[in-house]
This record gives structure tokens, sequence and C-alpha cells, in this order.
């Protein structure tokens, strides 16, 4: 009997097993299987992968947090090569640089692979701004892309490129290791006007305070940490693949003020003011006042910062507030009026590429005494601020009766300069109020509805006076007409999902608006009115109809427009970036800008260990090439014109940069 009770119990026991494994082999199926590539290829991906139970490996039914927007696109090799069975990892990501340190706990992932062609898509996708990577286990792709509700899908072609380490640790000022510490790697040498995207990776330090990058490319770097109750610090700078590098945090410095009206110097309550840091960028902070009109940054580091304030019954008085945080530590006596400032450790030059104050001078200086004397902290100039002028009007149905649209957007930019718009929206009877607004002359305009067009102008210009309310424009819309056609193939099949632009060229303000086919290949555009001079084309990840137009929209619209997609081209443009003595510059960033848009970059690419490049699958024509590796010095940077005639690749090209 007992024999029997041993052979029941192991039969249970080899059955939940059996059931553990299955489970475990069934959710196995349904990820990206980073492990088992790790097992095969023998390099983790943890690094990247970062919190595995963020990952989405799929659409759930009734899930609130996915959408229907699609990413799509192909990944290749620097030879042009399709590469299958690549990961693609898809994080959302903050809108603004400046919200780079914002939480990320709730921010989703989604994940999935390349098939044999090298193509990827996901299309449960909220709006948003993301981060793509395309990992294999010794290469790498990074970009990011915003995409818009119902517009349309995010399309990128993947270049890999080599990928090094970057591991170090986060310590205090006592050299103890700090856990849970935020890193992200900063590239010293990269063109000032775009951020790259490997900013928003993110490592947290583990128990012993150490972190690691395992998919960086080749190239000088800077390391930037966060910790809480510490001010965020850049590490020297460090060559990527070589040896690690210690970020050391410290304690912040009090920055506090005062917010006051100018008329009458009652203080203002409940103001939220907001400090941004003016190197980097990437820290902006607020806090409200109290009942004095008194704020204070208790956790403030070395650097500049710009002051505002974020109100819709004031406006700062002579605009923002410039306050330099000197390098004065937390707990520590000020300097004397006749001694040197210390500026060990803190004091650093944000500028990219730099090296920071102690790094320059050595590392022989000696720590300054701890003096039990408080900090007194930074006191800002006081601000001054007027009562805000606001704007009101309507937004309305061109009918016999109008009726008010509720839900519209209607934003102000001041003339006098590039300021940040102001906005409202329209209520449930259609009036929109824009508050917060300086004395300036304004140019208020009112996004359509989808499917309307403005009947008068969509943009009209108020003067708008502090303290005062002024009527503003009432825009009147009207449905509007279709313009539609089918987007097919070379053999005439339909394509669905097809990206389908639509540039109207003769408004007042031009517009594009971007759609996705059906599922038969038709498209449909109604934010268009008559007389309305278009030009209409179709892409799909790689290929692309040609331009139809300039075509005028008629009383009833345009239709039977048909968009035939090109096959594919394979012209591609290689070369090396050396400086004047001929040896390879590695991380140099290079730039392929096409003829029709001089501003916004086709592709870009950094050159590995051999200054080497190359952009594959690019279309006839010529293209500027713009190649540099210092962030403040553009007119360092080397160009080029190379021009492509069908499947025809441009090598050898020769970049010297001084």
């Amino acid at each position: 009997m007992r024999n029997v009770w041993l052979v029941l119990i192991g039969a249970a026991f080899v059955a939940q097993v059996a059931l553990i494994i299955h489970l475990n082999g069934w959710e196995g199926k349904r990820s990206i299987r980073a492990q088992d590539m790790a097992s095969r290829e023998g390099t983790p991906l943890s690094a990247v992968l970062g919190n595995k139970a963020r990952t989405i490996p799929g659409r759930e039914a009734g899930n609130p947090a996915l959408g229907k927007e699609i990413i799509r696109g192909l990944v290749s090799s620097r030879a042009g090569n399709p590469v299958s069975g690549a990961v693609l990892l898809v994080d959302q990501c903050p809108l603004d640089r400046q919200d780079l340190f914002a939480p990320r706990d709730k921010m989703p992932r989604w994940s999935t692979e390349t098939d044999a062609q090298g193509h990827f898509k996901l299309n449960t996708l909220p709006p948003g701004r993301f981060l793509v990577m395309a990992l294999t286990t010794d290469a790498h792709a990074l970009a990011t892309l915003c995409l818009e509700e119902n517009g349309p899908a995010g399309e990128l072609i993947l270049t890999l490129t080599p990928s090094l380490r970057i591991a170090g640790s986060v310590v205090d000022a006592d050299g103890q290791p700090l856990k849970r510490a935020r890193v992200h790697p900063m590239l010293c040498d990269a063109f000032e006007e775009t951020p790259i995207p490997y900013e928003w990776l993110c490592e947290m330090t583990d128990g012993a305070g150490r972190f690691l990058f395992e998919h960086v490319h080749a190239g000088s770097w800077r390391l930037l940490a966060d910790a809480k109750n510490y001010t965020p610090a850049l590490s020297p700078p460090i060559e990527a693949g070589a040896k690690e590098g210690t970020v050391r945090l410290r304690p912040g410095r009090r920055l506090q003020g005062t917010v006051s009206l100018v008329q009458t110097g009652r203080a203002a309550s409940r103001v939220k003011v907001r400090a941004l840091e003016t190197g980097l960028r990437v820290e902006q902070m607020s806090v409200n006042t109290d009942g004095e009109g008194r704020f204070e940054f208790p956790n403030v580091r070395t650097g500049d910062y710009r002051l505002s304030i974020l109100s819709d019954q004031y406006v700062m008085v002579g605009g923002g507030i410039q306050v330099a945080v000197d390098a004065v530590r937390a707990h520590e006596a000020p300097p004397a009026q006749d001694a040197p400032e210390e500026t060990a450790d803190l004091a650093m030059d944000l500028s990219p590429g730099k090296q920071p104050a102690d790094q320059q001078a050595g590392d022989s200086k000696e720590e300054a005494p701890l003096s039990a004397a408080p900090d007194p902290g930074v006191i800002c100039p006081a601000i001054r601020v007027a009562r805000a002028a606001t704007i009101r009007g309507r937004v309305v149905e061109d009918r016999e009766k109008p009726r008010g649209l509720p839900g519209i957007f209607v934003r102000a930019v001041p003339e006098s300069g590039p300021v940040q718009e102001m906005r409202g929206v329209t209520d449930q009877a259609g009036y929109y109020r824009i508050s917060g607004l300086d004395a300036d002359r304004y140019v208020v305009t009112v996004d359509a509805p989808k499917g309307h067009v403005a009947c008068n102008a969509s943009a009209l210009t108020v003067q708008a006076e502090r303290g005062k309310q002024v009527i503003g424009p009432e825009f009147r819309v009207r449905p509007g007409v279709p313009v539609q056609g089918l987007v097919v193939d070379t053999d005439g099949k339909p394509v669905a999902e097809a990206n389908v632009f639509v540039t109207v060229e003769n408004r007042q303000q031009p517009a594009t608006f971007g759609m996705r086919s059906a599922p038969k290949g038709s498209f449909v555009c109604e934010d268009l009115g008559p007389g309305d001079r278009i030009r209409v084309w179709a892409t799909n990840v790689g290929v692309e109809s040609r331009v139809f137009g300039p075509l005028q929209v008629g009383q009833n619209g345009l239709h039977e427009i048909t968009l035939s997609l090109s096959r594919p081209n394979r012209g591609s443009i290689s070369g090396r970036v050396v400086n004047a003595q001929g040896r390879p510059i590695a991380g140099a960033a290079v730039r392929c800008y096409a003829p029709e848009d001089t501003l916004h970059a086709t592709r870009e690419a950094a050159t590995d260990e051999d200054g080497g490049f190359r952009f594959a699958r690019l279309t006839p024509q010529t293209f500027r090439l713009i190649a540099g590796r210092r962030a403040n010095a553009l007119s360092d940077a080397s160009e080029h014109s190379v021009t492509l005639g069908p499947n025809e690749s441009a090598t050898g090209i020769h970049v010297v940069l001084p």
C-alpha cells in the first residue's frame, strides 16, 4: 500500500512539472524568445530588454492601453541585405526631451521579430512618441517617431550598426554605490539640433550601483545619472567598449524666490513656477508658490536655468529669468568673497565633448572640508507678474442656423517671436477661451474637425492687452468634398494599409493630410474644399508611387485616382570619414538629405570603428551628405553632393573632417 501511495504522489509531481513546463513554453511562444536567443547566440539581451513585465507581445482583448496605430519597416545590414529574426522592441516614451527624467514604470513596451525578408509590423499602438530598437546579438539600430491618431503608419528602414558596451557605476559623494539610479547614455559628438535616440535608453543600477548598456555604437559618450534625493550629473567622456565610467552624485542646492504682482506688489499665490536647465535641456522642474508668493526648488544641481511661470491668470513681466546655480555643495558654508569657488566634481561644462572642470585641472584637488553652516541657497531675482489677457470666440458649422462645434482646438501664436503657442478647446456650445496671454498681436488659427474645411480664413490676427478679455474671431467650417482613389502594386492588385498623403499648396497655411488605405486598397480624404490645389502620393516601406499633381479640387471633389507603388530601388551610398591625417573617425554623424527637404535628413548613420558608413535602398536623385563630429561647430562639418541613377550605387565617398 505504501508503494502505491508513493507511485501516485510521484505521478502527480511529474504531471505538475509537465504542466508548468507547458505553460512556460506557451508564454515563451507569445514573447520574443529573448532567453532562447541568448542561449542560442551566446550573448544576453537583458540589458536592453529591461523590464520584461512591460513587454506586450500582442493585442489582448479589452485592454484599453492598446490602440490601432501602426509601426512597420525593414531591418537591413550595412551591406543592404535584409536581416531575419532581428528583435524589435518598441517603447512608448515622453513627447518632450525636457521630460527625459519622467517616470517610465507604467509606459508599455511592444515586441516582435523580423520575417524572412527583414520586415516587421506592429499594429496595436496608441498615438504618441516611440523609441524603436532593432537588435541582434552583435548589432543594433535605434530610431524615434511619433504616431497620430488615425494617421499614417510610422515607416522605418533601420540599418544595423555594430554594438559595443558601456558599463560603469553610480556612487555618492563618499564613493558608496547608489542602487536604482537611472542612467542615460549621451553621445558627445552629435548634431545639436536633433536629439539622438540613444538618450531615451534608460538603465537602473543594481544593488552594487552598477549598470550596463550592451548596444551603443562606437564613439565618445557621457553618462547622465539621476537618483532620488540627488541631483543629476554627467560622467567624464568615455569610449564605448573601453574602460568603465563612474558618475558621482551629490545633494543639490536650494533655489528660491518670490512671485508678486507688478501693479500692487501683492504676493501671487498658487502660481506654478518652472525651472528649465538650459545646457542639456533635459531637466525641468515645477513648483507652486505658497500663500506669501514664495517658491523653492530643494534639490538643484550646478548649471544655468531659465525660470518661467505656467498660469492662466498671470504673465511674467520682461520674459523669463536666467539664474546660475553655482557649485557650492549643500550643507557647505558659502565661500568668502575673496576666496576661489570650489568646483571639484560638480562644476561641469555641459556642452557635448567638453571635459569636466575637475578633469581638465587634474584629479589632485582635495575635498573642501564640510561645515556645519547651512547652505543659504540661491536667491533668484523677484519674479514680477501682471494680469494675463484672454481671447474668446466661437467655432460654428456653416448652415442656415449655425451650430457650435465642441472639442475643436484653437491656437494663438504671438507675431513678435517664436514663443510657445497657447491653445483652447471649444465647449459644448462651440465657444473657446485662450488664457495666459501677454500683450501682443496673435495669429489665431483653428483646427478644422475631421471631414470639414474652414469657410472663412483659417488664421486671423487679434491684438491682446494685459488684464483684458478680447473678442476673437468666429470661425465657420463646412463639410469637405472627397478626394478618393485606389492604391495598387505593380501587378494592379490593391494594397491595404498603404500610407497616402495629400498636400494642399494654395491655402493660407499649407497642410498635409495622411491616412491609410482600406483593406481593399481604397482611400478617401474629406478634409478638402473646392478650389484646393493638391498633390497626392502613396508609400509602403521602401516603395512609393509617383506624385500626382498639382490637381484642382472641384465642387464634387476628385475621384478615381490610382496610385501605383513601384518596385523598391536598390541604390546606395557608402564611404569613410577620416581626419586630416587619414585616420578613421568612429562615431561621426553622417546625414543624407533629399533635394526636396533640406531641413530633415532622409537617413542618418554613425560611422563604425573603421569610419565607414552606408545608406541603402535610395531612390534615384541627387543627395546632399553632411558629416560632422562636434555639436557646437557645424561650420567644421564636411558637405558632399552625390547623384544616383536607377539601381546605382556610389561607393568610396571620402569625407575628411578637420
